[in-house]
């Protein structure tokens, strides 16, 4: 129950993180500094969008690792 939901949140935070950290390919404009920066705060963007994403999965899946650990102990 709980545990594998925190295994999940834990492995999709991973994930998250990964995608957060893989190259990707930026269009370059030689001569065109305007179009260079809206390519760099457009990967900016999406990076800090995956880590947000990566940063609320883990706290998830610690908090319902807390939760069925609560559980646990509530029970023996």
């Amino acid at each position: 129950g709980l545990a594998a939901a925190a295994l999940v949140c834990y492995v999709l935070a991973l994930v998250a993180a990964a995608i957060t950290t893989a190259p990707r390919r930026l269009k370059r404009y030689a001569y065109n500094l305007t179009l260079m920066r809206q390519e760099l705060d457009g990967l900016l963007a999406v990076k800090a969008r995956w880590l947000t994403i990566a940063g609320a999965l883990f706290g998830l899946g610690a908090i319902t690792l807390a939760l069925a650990l609560a559980l646990i102990i509530a029970s023996a």
